[in-house]
């Protein structure tokens, strides 16, 4: 009876937490800030690179749904359009609803319109999410260590560092997540075994519904299964990914800060790590004091350029998925009392 309250109250407590975190990182990159610096870093910039920037950050989540492409066409055929259509509206809510809703609205999205499994086809935006980190950690540690030199010593407290300790982290959480879905694939009696086995304890209705929903589950990760399609899918996160970094690069050209192209890996591994830090809608914060202190720690450059370079990015990002996602919103008649309504169940 009293889980519609206890609902509530988790969700008011969680959003609590995401602001103070939001708040918290905002008032640390906010700290060393000169505002002379400021004005002037903005006035030197040259905007002519924000067309490009956000070019790529389109083409980004247009690679992005063709990924999404080949992760479902074991459980249906969906035109590109529509998943790019989707993800934009997903952007969107991942920028002004807590929680990550975003990510559920996708799996919901696409079950309703082309009558496919949610759970199924959220099992495909994990297995992108886990593409994702390790891509980018992957690459973020070989820049780190290769093309850095070992300037990790840069970072406040060294090798043991809060930033090593958080790269050590996430590591082991995608690869940790990967491993969980091989298995999931390549032994999947054996996990739904274990699911029968912990769900004992529980009502048959619940019990039932949790095997119900992990079988669903099992059924999207199909792209292990066709070496063709997951081959197809590591490529476009390569391409996808460079797309994002290339937006970035072109940003630091805008700004007058120079270095190689491989070199801003490192920074897009700065902000994989602040994403991953509950907070605010739109990662207020934490992306912002990522950015800053990767420029100032890797780029030489103060803390003013630093932050007015994170807060630029940041509202080019906001700009194309916004203005796209608010368009695709209505095209599919959303209302925020049906998003938060969503079952991404069966």
């Amino acid at each position: 009876m009293h889980r519609p309250e206890e609902s509530l109250l988790l969700k008011i407590i969680k959003a609590i937490i995401g602001f103070t975190i939001s708040i918290v990182f905002l008032w640390l990159s906010l700290k060393d800030v000169r505002w002379v610096e400021v004005k002037q870093s903005f006035q030197a910039m040259n905007y002519f690179y924000i067309i490009p920037v956000c070019l790529a950050i389109f083409a980004a989540n247009y690679f992005r749904a063709i990924r999404w492409r080949y992760m479902l066409v074991h459980i249906k055929r969906i035109p590109v359009r529509s998943l790019f259509e989707i993800i934009m509206i997903s952007n969107l809510l991942l920028n002004v609803l807590p929680a990550r809703i975003g990510d559920v609205i996708r799996a919901y999205l696409i079950g309703r319109k082309y009558n496919i499994s949610k759970m199924a086809s959220f099992s495909t935006v994990v297995i992108e999410r886990v593409f994702d980190g390790i891509f980018t950690i992957m690459l973020f540690v070989l820049v780190l260590w290769l093309v850095a030199g070992g300037r990790m010593a840069m970072v406040p407290g060294g090798t043991d560092s809060y930033v090593t300790k958080a790269i050590v982290t996430v590591c082991i959480i995608f690869t940790g997540a990967l491993g969980a879905l091989l298995l999931m694939h390549f032994f999947p009696d054996r996990v739904l075994a274990v699911v029968r086995t912990a769900m004992r304890p529980f009502p048959e209705k619940f019990s039932g519904r949790v095997d119900s929903l992990a079988r669903l589950f099992i059924q999207g990760l199909g792209v292990f299964g066709n070496m063709k399609n997951l081959l197809a899918a590591i490529l476009i996160t390569v391409i996808e990914w460079n797309l994002v970094n290339l937006s970035n690069y072109l940003c630091l050209l805008g700004f007058g800060i120079g270095k190689e192209f491989l070199f801003s890996f490192i920074l897009l591994g700065f902000i994989i790590i602040a994403v991953m830090i509950p907070a605010a809608p739109g990662f207020v914060g934490t992306y912002h004091y990522a950015v800053q202190l990767c420029l100032v720690k890797f780029y030489d450059v103060s803390s003013s350029v630093g932050m007015s370079y994170a807060w630029v990015t940041w509202f080019c990002s906001l700009a194309v998925n916004a203005t796209l996602g608010f368009i695709y919103y209505n095209k599919y008649h959303l209302t925020l009392d049906a998003i938060k309504n969503i079952d991404s169940g069966e």
